[in-house]
């Protein structure tokens, strides 16, 4: 799954400040909150602060309800749905999505209700409906080509229709995707998107068999998210890269890629996957033959 939004760099200790400064502004000025929340929800994307993310994001919604601005309600509602996307609350954030669609639909904002319905293909295709998921992925992406203006767009419409169709099992489609949205990535030069859609390719690869191809796309991947500093995107890659090296028998160098990727997973909140890579890495310890094969590398 590829939610996500803006990239930001900034500086950490403004960003804390921007946050007690939110919380703090309800008591006697919530009408403006929200103007106080948006510095900081870049920030804490790249640096997957879910909890943080939610509350801010729950906060300036209401806010921005207050203040007569619907826009603006939309776009901290569906924020909230990707905060709640990635604590793997998906009722909650089918209700934000739901909700900030609707918005946006009175509104009649076109770009927006793309965005809405890409973020609820990808809830319901990891939900496993499928046909939901095509419907809303497939509108989204038809929307997105009239508005050849927002190229990114475009690009977050492929990998997330890439990625329903990975979880149908049609992985030919899902690699089209992919291909198409790495060269749109290089061609308009978004690092966030190369990087996703390269682990996203790796992923495909790996599930075809095709292990050392995957290996490298996962490498690439890890190259670009360290460059733009995106600790998910880099556990991402490093997990992909753990997981490729044991499958082709070096366990030994597997292991690096796979703790940092815990650590990381672990920091986010996500304790869903780091307990699965840590189940991992205890099997490939107790397989003497997996350790054998790594050091006969």
């Amino acid at each position: 799954m590829r939610i996500s939004v803006c990239n930001w760099q900034t500086n950490e200790t403004d960003v804390e400040r921007a946050i007690t400064a939110v919380q703090q502004a309800t008591a006697y000025d919530p009408a403006g909150t929200w103007q106080l929340a948006q510095p900081a929800l870049g920030w804490l994307d790249g640096r997957q602060r879910r909890d943080d993310w939610a509350v801010v994001c729950a906060i300036a919604a209401e806010a921005a309800h207050a203040a007569g601005r619907p826009d603006v309600e939309a776009s901290m509602t569906n924020n909230l749905g990707i905060a709640h996307a990635l604590r793997r609350d998906d009722d909650a954030a089918i209700a934000a999505f739901e909700r900030a669609l609707a918005i946006h639909i009175e509104e009649g904002a076109t770009l927006k209700i793309a965005q809405s319905l890409q973020n609820l293909g990808v809830i319901h295709s990891e939900r496993g409906d499928d046909a939901a998921a095509m419907a809303a992925l497939t509108r989204a992406l038809s929307l997105s080509e009239r508005m050849p203006e927002h190229a990114r767009l475009q690009l977050v419409m492929l990998t997330n229709l890439g990625w329903a169709h990975r979880q149908a099992g049609r992985l030919a489609e899902s690699a089209d995707c992919y291909e198409q949205a790495i060269r749109g990535a290089e061609e308009i030069k978004d690092h966030q998107s190369l990087a996703s859609s390269l682990a996203d390719l790796g992923g495909v690869r790996r599930l075809q068999g095709r292990v050392a191809e995957a290996l490298q796309h996962y490498k690439s991947a890890l190259t670009v998210a360290r460059e733009i500093d995106d600790a998910l995107r880099t556990a991402w890659a490093e997990e992909g890269i753990g997981r490729s090296l044991a499958d082709l028998g070096q366990s030994s160098e597997a292991y690096e890629y796979l703790y940092s990727a815990i650590a990381r997973y672990t920091s986010f909140g996500d304790v869903t996957t780091a307990i699965a890579l840590g189940s991992l890495v205890r099997e490939l310890r107790a397989d003497p033959e997996a350790i054998l094969g790594a050091d006969r590398e």
